[in-house]
């Protein structure tokens, strides 16, 4: 039997929290700690190192982005997956430039929200059938290989410097 794959749960709303952590019981997916803010979610996510942190979008105590982006330079294994209720190209563009893994509409299912976290854990890209974010991603993968090939530096350079840029 594999590993379960853990979990930890970013989201201001009590309610909501209960509710994810009762839904993953019977799955793959472990939940090993739930934060209500930014700031206890950055501590438990260093304290825990969950495989996939999945986290409100209006987390309170920080930008969203901005928070993803600390926590993957910070935690380079855990994942994160951010949930929205806004179905808005844009928003996951900057979801996508933080170095989230995927970035899902609220309505998705159980059965799609645990299909996000296995393809985040195993390090694949969000699949087209998740919603909007994977669409959105190879569009700006697309226009960032152009940039690339238009640039002094090389492939590597560009990868060494990329996150200092996102400082």
């Amino acid at each position: 039997m594999p590993l379960p794959i853990t979990l930890l749960i970013g989201c201001p709303n009590e309610l909501i929290r209960v509710g994810l952590r009762a839904m993953f019981e019977k799955t793959g997916v472990k939940v090993v700690g739930e934060a209500k803010d930014a700031p206890d979610i950055a501590r438990l996510a260093k304290k825990l190192k969950p495989a996939v942190l999945l986290l409100d979008a209006a987390i309170p105590g920080a930008d969203a982005f901005d928070l993803v982006r600390r926590l993957t330079l910070a935690l380079p294994a855990t994942k994160c997956i951010l949930l929205t209720t806004l179905d808005n190209p844009t928003y996951m563009a900057r979801a996508q430039a933080a170095g989230a893994s995927n970035c899902l509409l609220a309505s998705v299912t159980q059965k799609q929200l645990v299909a996000a976290i296995e393809h985040a854990a195993a390090g694949k890209p969000a699949p087209a059938a998740l919603g909007p974010f994977a669409g959105v991603a190879s569009k700006m993968q697309a226009v960032s290989e152009a940039v690339l090939r238009k640039t002094a530096l090389t492939r590597r350079e560009s990868q060494v410097l990329s996150p200092v840029a996102r400082l």
